[in-house]
């Protein structure tokens, strides 16, 4: 969702180490407290003032295209290609004061009042929507209950998407278990959940059945291959549990009856989990079948792999507070993205 450019070789820009420089308003009694000169890729910024005042600034430098969308590498010979100038740090996306009482982001679409258009690539909104919930629970936040927030695994999409699975008819034993599974499962991504594990599989399955049906010559593409060695997977990969609910309320006459597809997908669902993870039991918990592996280059190696090379349960889906995507062009496995080097700042006194 960011646009980078090469600064040296636009006419009239400067930058130093190639580090940003951040100009911050002490306090927020004018329209913008982030100033303009951000020269980096894009960025989210939130600010709090002494006085009072909250706000988030998109802040970098997408550029007005002479064509297309800048989704896929074109030819640097065609004149179209390319661009002239910077979209304004005025025109910017932003949002100050705003009467939620709380500002969040979550590498959704930016939303403001200008149609300024700053990319397409987000995820989607399932994680901004869940922090959300759970900021407007309360208002007595300190940093323990601000930490849990971090480690909520709470799936919005399978809110939409439960009626229309439990409505479902699997015609299979396997089938018939894994919608037996889900009808008890309290949607929580948890690393001890069942449920997770088989509402992973089948959006896996769905998307494959989907994506087949609808781009049958593009099939790796719309499952989130991405344009290049450098990017190798979009985030059309993590929009698909969004896809899959927007579809479901559509009902393209392109699709079968969803009833008939979701039971197709429940039978190949419990058919997948029971060879790959056997009979329902602890070898269906979420975290078994997705772990965290976190082995360095040096620890995948002997004798270092011992000391190194790690395997936490994983938990959460894509769309929440502690998220962990899934490769959507395979069996579900080790996350892909899990959340890093966050943490919780408590600002005692906001003269400092």
């Amino acid at each position: 969702a960011s646009t980078a450019s090469l600064r040296k070789h636009r006419p009239g820009t400067t930058t130093r180490s190639g580090a940003p420089k951040r100009r911050m308003a002490r306090t927020c009694t004018g329209e913008v407290c982030v100033r303009s000169r951000f020269p980096s890729s894009s960025q989210n910024v939130v600010y709090a003032s002494v006085d009072g005042h909250i706000g988030w600034q998109l802040v970098g430098e997408p550029p007005r295209r002479r064509s297309g969308w800048g989704v896929f590498p074109v030819a640097g010979t065609d004149p179209e290609a390319g661009w002239d100038e910077i979209v304004p740090f005025a025109e910017m996306p932003r949002s100050r004061d705003p009467e939620t009482g709380w500002i969040a982001t979550a590498n959704a679409r930016p939303e403001s009042d200008g149609g300024t258009y700053v990319g397409v690539d987000f995820a989607d909104g399932y994680r901004l929507g869940r922090i959300g919930e759970l900021l407007s629970e309360r208002e007595d936040w300190d940093p323990d209950s601000t930490a849990r927030m971090q480690l909520d695994v709470t799936s919005l999409a399978w809110r939409e998407l439960r009626g229309a699975v439990l409505a479902a008819a699997p015609s299979t034993d396997e089938g018939q278990e894994a919608v037996a599974q889900l009808r008890s499962w309290d949607g929580r991504v948890a690393a001890d959940s069942s449920g997770a594990t088989v509402v992973e599989y089948l959006i896996v399955v769905l998307a494959r059945a989907v994506a087949t049906r609808g781009a049958p010559g593009s099939v790796d593409w719309a499952l989130g291959r991405g344009a290049t060695p450098l990017v190798p997977r979009s985030m059309f990969e993590f929009r698909w549990a969004g896809t899959l609910s927007r579809l479901v309320r559509e009902e393209p006459d392109w699709l079968p009856p969803w009833p008939e597809l979701i039971g197709e997908a429940l039978d190949a669902t419990g058919a997948r989990v029971t060879a790959e993870h056997g009979p329902p039991g602890p070898g269906w918990a979420g975290g078994t079948v997705r772990p965290v592996g976190l082995p360095p280059p040096i620890g995948a190696r002997a004798p270092f792999a011992r000391v190194f090379a790690l395997t936490l349960p994983g938990a959460g889906p894509a769309g929440a507070g502690a998220q962990g995507a899934v490769r959507i062009d395979a069996a579900p496995g080790p996350p892909g993205f899990i959340p890093a080097l966050r943490s919780v700042l408590a600002l005692r006194d906001g003269s400092r």
